[in-house]
Order: C-alpha cells, then structure tokens, then sequence
C-alpha cells in the first residue's frame, strides 16, 4: 500500500480536534469585541465629559461679568443649551446616557442640568460634586460634568475650573 498523505479517519480526527478548539475559543473573541466596544465608549464619555466641561468654562469665563460671584439666568440657560445639545449629539451616536452638570461656588454644588435620556425614567444616582475640593479657588466656579450610562454607572467626568 502506497503512504502518501492522510487517510479519511486521520483528516476527521483532525477536523475534530480543531471544531472543538475552535469551539472554546468563539466565547473568547466575542467576550473581548464586547470588552473593546465599552472601553471605546467609556473613553468617548470621558472625552466629551472634558469637552463639555470646557464649553462650559469658555461661556463662564468670557460671558460672565469681571468679577460677578453668582452666574446670571441668561448665563445658566447658555449652559444649560450647550449641555443639552452635547448631550443630544452623544445620544445619538452611543446611545442611552446622561449628563449631569454641576457648578460649585464656595462650598455650595447647584445642579445646572440633570440628566434626560429618552424614553427611559432615569434618575441617575446622587453624586456629590462638594466632595471635589475647590476650596483653594477663591471667587472661582467649579465645573463637575458626570456622563452615566442607561444602567445608572458613572462612565465619565471631567471636573475644572473657570
């Protein structure tokens, strides 16, 4: 008998071998492609969470009056447009999420713009933005922007100073 190649039972054997290897590694690749789609969106929170953050200082720092130290109504419903359409265009690319805007003045942390996601009553949990000391800048406003998704976790923020 001539022996060049493989016999049908040694190609099913192998065949066999690699179905079952190929088995346990499927679970694998899908578990990571779903650990990379959330490390991409919490990194897309974080950058719009600093982006808004500083659309926020900008309208503070160049809009408000030298020297004011409480920020007039005009000045919050500003903020409050700027954050409503950036968190309208982050909807629509990522999905369910909200924002949640505070300005800190002193020791006192107003809620400037709660969190609206559509279709859902979401209240996102209370955060405390008093915990960020801002206490080394005087007459200064604090910014803390929280980005939490659908599920109530915080998965971005970004905090400054204006």
């Amino acid at each position: 008998m001539d022996k060049r190649g493989f016999s049908y039972i040694e190609v099913l054997i192998a065949l066999a071998i690699f179905s079952i290897a190929l088995v346990a590694i499927l679970p694998i690749l899908a578990q990571s492609g779903r650990n990379q789609a959330t490390a991409n969106t919490h990194y897309a929170a974080h950058l719009q969470a600093q982006s808004l953050m500083y659309q926020v200082r900008h309208i503070i720092t160049d809009d408000a009056p030298s020297g004011a130290t409480a920020l007039s109504n005009t000045l919050l419903q500003q903020i409050r447009q700027t954050v409503t359409h950036s968190e309208s265009a982050f909807i629509a690319t990522h999905g369910d999420f909200a924002f949640v805007v505070y300005l800190v003045q002193g020791n006192t942390a107003t809620r400037v713009y709660n969190a609206h996601v559509p279709d859902r009553s979401f209240e996102p949990p209370a955060s405390d933005p008093a915990a960020f000391d801002f206490s080394a800048f005087p007459n200064r406003t604090g910014i803390v922007v929280f980005i939490y998704n659908a599920h109530g976790h915080l998965i971005g923020r970004a905090i400054g100073v204006a």
